[in-house]
């Protein structure tokens, strides 16, 4: 990814799209940054539905630092084995046509590394723990939305159940507060209905 371009589309299902643009100067929060290059802030209208859920949403952060691989096809044995080591921990594998992707703890990389197409990390893995029906549309936007305004880089991962985020270590503390700050939020504003 160009380090100098952030790029969010299609989170949670929403469909929005909208391109971040780091310009590069210093100081300036996002809406600053954004409004400096004439790029429009997003705001997100939230469903009593979509702000009910986050009202219940509690914040798991995972101990271990992540490292997110990009591995060939032709590895997905392989990399399926290494996922199968990472029980009691956050892992992901994702399939596609271009690539086998893999989200593990570090340790349990390094003790099975095979020769990785690219990699990067530490990144540290975030859960929204609440199990959200498949219907629901929108839930990650509002948080997606929040940590671009905040600087803050995410690698989107769901699952069946519940959503999760990546994000680099350095960036976790911002991420947790950001977070907890529309959890606490959303809350306000369910006790007020």
């Amino acid at each position: 990814m160009n380090p100098n371009r952030r790029t969010l589309m299609k989170v949670g299902g929403t469909g929005i799209c909208a391109h971040f643009l780091n310009t590069g100067i210093a100081g300036l929060s996002f809406a600053q940054v954004a409004q400096h290059s004439g790029f429009p802030t997003a705001e997100i209208t939230m469903s009593d539905r979509t702000c009910g859920a986050w009202a219940r949403t509690a914040l798991h952060v995972w101990p271990e630092k992540y490292v997110l691989v990009s591995l060939p096809t032709s590895s997905l044995t392989q990399a399926a084995n290494i996922v199968a080591f990472s029980t009691r921990t956050f892992a992901a594998l994702v399939l596609e046509r271009d690539e086998v992707s893999l989200t593990l703890p570090e340790e349990v990389w390094k003790a099975h590394a095979l020769k990785a197409n690219s990699q990067d990390g530490p990144y540290r893995a975030v859960t929204f723990d609440l199990s959200l029906d498949l219907d629901v549309f929108g839930y990650f936007a509002p948080a997606a939305v929040r940590l671009a305004n905040a600087g803050v880089s995410i690698v989107p991962q769901s699952a069946y159940l519940k959503d999760h985020l990546l994000v680099h270590e350095k960036d976790l503390d911002q991420t947790v507060s950001t977070l907890e700050k529309l959890i606490k939020d959303c809350q306000i504003a369910v006790q007020k209905k």
